[in-house]
């Protein structure tokens, strides 16, 4: 008997409140959830926990406002830098429902030129100390406009190792399918 460990898939509901409350129904949503920061910093504390009794005066009260924050703006950044991605036949919808900076952005698929998938490794090497793991983003450039949006727990296709039901990859093959060219820098996301 081989037992399998159960695999871990978030959706935001969030996102689908924010696409209902637009009007939306036939959709297909590719979320960035910010519920992955914390399911690796609990991955982090977990292995670090039995560690905590040999540098216990590190954890002192007075050190309390630094780990305050710290986790502040680890979640400032997350929550900055993810965006879930919502496609519709005629649109496509960025959504951060993430406090402070929730906001929608709608894009007329006519008015795209191109998209391009890709991890900014800005992003990922000076951020990573804050718990910000990763640099996914999604360019999508119209004829007046470069638009930049990061959806970094949105994770590629590796071998069902991600943490979200659509990856990177699908969301590839579904922007092809409407005819719309992409770049996905494959090579640059792992």
């Amino acid at each position: 008997m081989i037992l399998e460990a159960p695999v871990v898939k978030f959706t935001d509901k969030r996102v689908d409140k924010i696409i209902k409350k637009l009007g939306y129904k036939a959709v297909e949503v590719f979320y960035s959830p910010i519920i992955a920061a914390l399911y690796y910093l609990a991955l982090l504390l977990l292995t670090i926990f039995p560690m905590i009794f040999f540098i216990w005066d590190f954890f002192e009260y007075k050190y309390f406002w630094y780990l305050s924050i710290f986790i502040l703006v680890s979640y400032l950044l997350n929550a900055f830098l993810n965006n879930s991605i919502v496609l519709t036949n005629k649109e496509i919808i960025i959504v951060n429902p993430n406090f402070p900076f929730k906001k929608q952005t709608i894009i007329n698929m006519l008015d795209i030129d191109s998209v391009v998938l890709d991890k900014s490794k800005k992003i990922r090497w000076s951020s990573w100390f804050f718990g910000v793991l990763g640099g996914n983003y999604i360019e999508i450039n119209t004829q007046s406009k470069k638009h930049l949006f990061f959806c970094i727990y949105l994770d590629v296709e590796c071998y069902d190792e991600h943490l979200t039901g659509k990856t990177l990859d699908d969301l590839h093959f579904s922007l092809k399918k409407m005819n719309i060219p992409v770049t996905f820098n494959e090579g640059n996301l792992i």
